[in-house]
């Protein structure tokens, strides 16, 4: 079962899912720039567990230009959604879509 997030502006830290989320391991992250003059950074996108305790970086840094997207997949972003949760930090003042299979 996808799992959306949307978000409206920065986020520092904000939690993409939740530890014991009702989904398979996820095969893709999906974050698509929505902002029609903003860059979205994806200062970080990570999996940490309950204590928010960082397990793993996915991606850190990457600029995700006006009206396109970023698609993660495969082993790059599996983790498991019953122990672990992703969580994503942005800059730029855009609004984005977060859309996990």
């Amino acid at each position: 079962m996808p799992s959306y997030k949307e978000i409206s502006s920065n986020q520092t830290n904000l939690d993409v899912t939740n530890v014991g989320s009702e989904f398979t391991t996820p095969t893709e992250v999906y974050i698509a720039n929505k902002d029609s003059s903003n860059a979205l950074t994806v200062d970080s996108l990570i999996i940490a567990d309950s204590s928010n305790t960082q397990i793993a970086t996915i991606i850190r840094g990457v600029v995700i230009p006006v009206g396109t997207a970023l698609s993660l997949n495969s082993k790059s972003v599996g983790f498991n959604p019953k122990i672990h949760k992703l969580r994503i930090s942005t800059s730029g003042s855009a609004a984005a879509s977060i859309i996990i299979t």
